[in-house]
């Protein structure tokens, strides 16, 4: 980890660009990470786009969405790799602090209706 850190950093500095990084760690095994994740999910508050076009190392355009769904999520937690998975529970790590969209709930229709003797009045 703290290679990673150590190495981005070295990138700040040579692109003149910089933000903070936080750490995150802690005694929560992977898989309970994971689980968090499920009534987020299930409340329909974690949002992707439909697609997300990269190339990978070897220069293969990938979707990355699609590698994700396919991968990972659709198979857990009997999927090969976890790591997006365990990547997306991080957010929810009380260090940073951050907030998923608040549950909508739809609003039922406010209809008025009154006497009238036609269609405008």
């Amino acid at each position: 980890m703290q290679a990673d850190i150590e190495h981005v950093q070295y990138l700040m500095e040579q692109k003149n660009y910089r933000f903070n990084i936080t750490e995150l760690g802690g005694q929560t095994p992977k898989f309970d990470r994971i689980m968090k994740l499920v009534p987020i999910y299930e409340q329909g508050r974690f949002y992707m786009p439909r697609r997300l076009v990269f190339s990978d190392y070897e220069g293969r355009t990938c979707d990355f969405v699609k590698s994700f769904l396919e991968e990972e999520f659709l198979s857990y937690p009997v999927c090969g790799h976890d790591d997006m998975l365990d990547c997306q529970a991080r957010i929810l790590d009380p260090v940073l602090g951050a907030e998923f969209p608040k549950e909508l709930k739809p609003k039922a229709p406010n209809y008025r209706y009154r006497e009238s003797s036609g269609w405008m009045g």
